[in-house]
């Protein structure tokens, strides 16, 4: 390949950047410390703020640092081994600390965090698209390669886990489906556990118990212009569910007697 044709390639395919928080300067991805406990995979400031970060805390703290040096020497010294073990120990707390702490921020802070991811993915799309989608290092490929080795644990694992969470499960069908018909608007397990209990757990057409068995419904149907937002479902029994169709609701409300 001549030099032309590698800086053409190169310029056609751009290094992906990120912006660094603490010094404001665009650098590329590689320039980020990695950091697997946060959504990007990378630390939000470059390596040279956190190094510069590091070297302020000496200058600060000079005495506590020296302090905490020696101590690994000596320790390293002493027993390579346990120091090595000790470290690794460390490493996987504080990690799990930091795991468990985020966890309890997302769920605290449930809808910031999906507008959050939302922003991160559209910011990224272009690329994450072109990772998710490589023959070679893409996670569709590894997704393909694993569901055909583990074919019957995963059926399994995946219908298990529809039963434990129909909610869940449902939610993430009628999702793909207005997303395929290009409706607007999306909803989870916890809209549809608060619909549930607004309703005391009963049809809203012929108001029997639905605890048991249920139909999630669009109020106005996706073939008619409906959108896939929370305040457009309900909950109906399955006979209701399969009159009404792909009826619009007034209709079928005087159809069963409901509307005049």
């Amino acid at each position: 390949m001549t030099a032309t044709a590698k800086d053409s390639g190169e310029a056609s395919c751009p290094r992906p950047t990120r912006t660094c928080t603490k010094c404001g300067i665009s650098r590329p991805v590689e320039d980020f410390p990695a950091d697997k406990s946060v959504l990007s995979g990378r630390r939000a400031s470059c390596k040279i703020c956190e190094r510069a970060r590091h070297l302020a805390y000496r200058e600060v703290k000079p005495e506590k640092a020296e302090l905490y040096a020696n101590n690994r020497r000596a320790r390293e010294a002493a027993d390579p081994a346990a120091a090595k073990a000790k470290w690794k120990a460390g490493r996987v707390a504080s990690k799990d600390k930091k795991r468990l702490s985020s966890k309890a921020w997302r769920k605290a802070n449930y809808e910031k965090f999906l507008a959050h991811k939302r922003a991160f993915y559209w910011r990224h799309v272009a690329r994450l698209r072109a990772e998710y989608n490589s023959p070679q290092t893409g996670k569709a490929a590894a997704r393909a390669q694993t569901y055909v080795r583990n074919r019957e644990i995963v059926a399994q694992q995946g219908k298990l886990w529809r039963k434990a969470n129909p909610f869940a499960a449902r939610a993430i069908v009628m999702r793909r489906r207005a997303r395929r018909l290009g409706a607007d608007g999306s909803f989870g397990r916890e809209d549809i556990e608060r619909i549930f209990k607004a309703q005391r757990g009963k049809c809203a057409y012929c108001a029997i118990s639905v605890k048991t068995k249920c139909h999630i419904d669009h109020i106005l149907p996706l073939a008619a212009g409906g959108s896939n937002f929370p305040a457009n479902i309900q909950i109906l029994c399955p006979t209701c569910n399969l009159r009404k169709g792909a009826v619009h609701p007034v209709e079928f409300a005087q159809k069963i007697g409901k509307l005049l």
